[in-house]
């Protein structure tokens, strides 16, 4: 992808979320997107191949997420509209909530 002049080529993303995309962070050739369908997923940027999603009904948001990143160790760090941070787990849906 060129930056200053967009991309190249138009690219679908499969398992898209239920509702609107709030938030995007890019790390490498990894994308997650947080939703107002309470979740978070996983794309790999080149292939536009779906990775993983981050919900599960004990972890998660339980309102839209606003905000998300990739921490230095490539974890995901969201944010919500329930007021929650979550720390997402590398291997697996589940977080640690840090409010």
């Amino acid at each position: 992808m060129d930056w200053l002049n967009g991309p190249a080529e138009h690219k679908i993303l499969e398992n898209g979320h239920g509702r609107s995309a709030l938030c995007l962070a890019i790390k490498g050739n990894t994308v997650v997107s947080g939703s107002a369908d309470h979740g978070l997923r996983m794309w790999n940027f080149e292939s536009g191949s779906f990775q993983r999603e981050l919900y599960e009904k004990k972890f998660g948001h339980a309102e839209w997420v606003t905000s998300c990143d990739f921490t230095a160790d490539g974890r995901v760090l969201s944010a919500g509209m329930d007021a929650k941070l979550c720390l997402w787990e590398k291997g697996a849906p589940k977080c640690a909530h840090l409010t």
